[in-house]
């Protein structure tokens, strides 16, 4: 829906933008009057507005791609046991492996993880919070440790 919005929000700025050349175009020709002053002004509103609505509508839509981009990699990282490697999200989520280990390191970031490397250098996700069923199922209170 905000990508529909983005777009319509673009078409009217730049349906909104000819007409003010047009009207700025028959002013030059000397086709002056209170009316075409009157047109310009409003039409530069639907360019600002058009604009606006652009702009307000892509960065909602690219939050939405953001958010279900994250929760898809949470889901890989949930069935891989808490482990993941950058190729099998770029696998998964058609990702550059670029931009999976920047993803990845993103949560890493926000305290959901660590960077561990094998013997060999390789890169390997981990990530604490997701359990085992055997290690919930153990889990005691507080108050018991």
């Amino acid at each position: 829906m905000h990508r529909i919005l983005s777009w319509i929000g673009m078409g009217i700025a730049i349906i909104s933008f000819v007409l003010v050349m047009g009207g700025i175009g028959s002013m030059i020709e000397g086709k002056q009057d209170s009316s075409m002053i009157i047109g310009i002004i409003l039409f530069l509103s639907g360019v600002i507005g058009g604009l606006w609505m652009y702009r307000s509508n892509s960065r909602k839509w690219k939050n939405k791609l953001a958010e279900e981009r994250e929760q898809k990699i949470l889901e890989m990282i949930a069935a891989g046991g808490g482990r993941i490697t950058p190729a099998e999200v770029a696998l998964q989520t058609r990702l550059s492996i670029e931009k999976a280990k920047a993803a990845l390191d993103e949560l890493c970031v926000k305290g959901m993880g660590q960077l561990n490397l094998t013997e060999r250098g390789n890169m390997v996700y981990v990530f604490e919070g997701f359990l085992s069923e055997e290690e919930k199922n153990t889990a005691k209170s507080p108050l018991d440790i």
